[in-house]
């Protein structure tokens, strides 16, 4: 009962501090809420068998942050320090997925720190070996935002490995290697998947677009063939077939029509090798 008594006491005591504090930091200019943090290794080294919560506060905190100043218009958020709460977060506790997921949303979106957020999604990637979204992540970062195909293809091509269940994953991974120029890659990577996917809807997804691309295999090969004994490049792919290199311009699986880039030198499709909306 006295240890009660004393407990309520105590509370009561403490609540003055407590609405005194939150009001000192409402008063506190946003720009100034994110204190100092210091480095990585100081961080990792002083919070001992905390790393867990300390990772969790630095998480929270940063949101709060964030959603304090995004209602404020005149005020930028301070991006830099930002990152420095992430990544310090997630190195602390690399399993931290909210703060992978938050700084995917904020700092690649809204601050442009694409190559930053890269870092730490790939550092991450090692450690949570089982989860297929920060490879995901990594992917779409480098083929939307820097335009690298070739590393989206493999980041994209881990996710799908990791996550074969959903059929989207492993077709823009073969889409991100044919962007990149890899048709030949891509056409392995996606036999491998469809050969060990289990559901038949997505061995049909993966089907249409091996089909796809052993198509635009065959029409590179033919163009190939063509430059070799001509010595110059077909003004369209019907030059294939009245050199007689080809019997017929295969059909696009897609839908789109087959044609010849002469700006790159590459195989293309209208289709862009993806379904019509009218027909998904």
């Amino acid at each position: 009962m006295k240890r009660l008594v004393c407990l309520i006491i105590g509370l009561l005591l403490l609540i003055p501090s407590l609405v005194a504090l939150t009001g000192a930091r409402r008063k506190t200019p946003p720009a100034e809420r994110l204190g100092y943090i210091p480095s990585f290794e100081v961080a990792f080294f002083t919070s001992l068998e905390y790393r867990l919560i300390i990772s969790e506060l630095l998480f929270y905190d940063s949101v709060f942050y964030y959603g304090t100043v995004i209602d404020s218009p005149d005020v930028r958020p301070d991006f830099n320090r930002i990152l420095q709460y992430v990544a310090t977060s997630t190195r602390l506790n690399p399993y931290n997925i909210d703060a992978y997921y938050f700084g995917q949303a904020i700092l690649t979106w809204d601050a442009g720190m694409v190559r930053e957020m890269n870092v730490i999604l790939d550092r991450g990637v090692p450690k949570r070996n089982w989860d297929f979204y920060l490879p995901f992540f990594l992917g779409f970062n480098y083929s939307y935002f820097l335009k690298d195909y070739e590393n989206g293809a493999k980041y994209m091509a881990l996710a799908g490995q990791l996550n074969p269940d959903i059929s989207l994953i492993a077709s823009l991974a073969g889409r991100l290697y044919y962007q990149a120029n890899r048709t030949d890659m891509a056409i392995q990577y996606l036999t491998t998947v469809y050969r060990g996917a289990k559901n038949e809807a997505v061995k049909k997804v993966l089907r249409i677009r091996i089909d796809a691309l052993e198509r635009v295999a065959l029409l590179e090969d033919a163009v190939k063939r063509y430059k070799s004994v001509t010595s110059q490049w077909p003004i369209d792919l019907n030059d294939l077939v009245r050199s007689g290199i080809l019997k017929r311009i295969p059909e696009d699986p897609y839908g789109g029509t087959f044609y010849f880039d002469r700006h790159d030198g590459r195989v293309k499709t209208t289709s862009n090798l993806a379904v019509p909306r009218s027909k998904q």
